[in-house]
């Protein structure tokens, strides 16, 4: 089955659900199963303000100094920026996709991007003045 998320607020070390009866009702599929809990903080979605500037000047502005398209300016900045090492033991590298990152990692990986990008001679503006032009 597919997981789904609820969401709630712990008030006092209680749970209190946004949608009780919904979740009641769900949770009636998996009787005398035995089931899996996972609680996190809520994520903040990823903004389309951030994705724009990071897909529309960032990234741009960086493959056309470097002389690269920006699908490979993205690779490789994704490389860059976004591994992980998945196992200490053999240090099997994952490079991430934005789809799995937080808007926090995001901003963090727009911030590395642009750093990379001044260092190497990319004219980067600003995100208030790539959004007033």
């Amino acid at each position: 089955m597919i997981a789904a998320k609820f969401f709630a607020k712990i008030v006092k070390g209680h749970i209190i659900l946004d949608d009780t009866e919904l979740f009641i009702d769900y949770l009636k599929r998996y009787e005398g199963k035995d089931i899996e809990f996972c609680i996190q903080a809520k994520q903040h979605p990823k903004s389309h303000e951030q994705l724009g500037y990071l897909f529309g000047h960032i990234i741009p502005q960086i493959a056309r100094q470097l002389g690269y398209t920006d699908e490979e300016m993205y690779g490789l900045l994704k490389q860059q920026f976004l591994k992980r090492t998945v196992t200490t033991d053999t240090k099997r590298v994952y490079v991430m996709s934005l789809s799995e990152v937080s808007r926090k990692e995001l901003s963090d990986f727009i911030e590395s991007c642009i750093r990379f990008g001044i260092e190497y001679g990319a004219e980067i503006f600003p995100p208030e003045i790539y959004w007033n032009k």
